[in-house]
């Protein structure tokens, strides 16, 4: 029973992170202004993968080590970066700016990509316990 819950919380997991996707672009065709739905599409990009991350290592998930470093990765490569950026250059257009001379749209690509990657590494992980869960007596 302790297994199928803890699949089943990663499967929360999972269509949580890929609902937000049609959220945000929700947030984006009804929020006028560009730079508070990007704030606020911001903010969820970072606390639902920090929160998938901090229920890993809380939960003492050892063998999730694939989920946290496709958390972490997203988190620290991508997230927290395109959102500091907006908040820092507010008055400026996203694709007006520079980070380390890479545009925007090349970091918001490939976001996308670590994005998806980490939503397949909390299915992989789903589908692992249930793997697992099936071959015990």
């Amino acid at each position: 029973m302790k297994g199928t819950m803890k699949n089943f919380s990663y499967i929360k997991k999972v269509a949580l992170l890929i609902l937000w996707v049609p959220v945000v672009v929700f947030i984006f065709r009804f929020i006028s202004d560009r730079h508070v739905a990007a704030l606020i599409a911001g903010i969820g990009f970072i606390l639902l993968p920090t929160a998938v991350l901090f229920h890993e290592i809380w939960g003492n998930c050892r063998r999730a080590r694939v989920t946290i470093l496709s958390c972490v990765q997203f988190l620290i490569l991508f997230a927290w970066p395109i959102f500091l950026l907006r908040v820092f250059n507010w008055e400026t257009e996203f694709n007006d700016i520079l980070f380390l001379g890479v545009s925007p749209a090349i970091l918001h690509q490939y976001s996308s990509w670590s994005y998806f990657l980490m939503v397949l590494a909390v299915a992989f992980q789903a589908f692992m316990n249930w793997r697992s869960e099936k071959r015990q007596p």
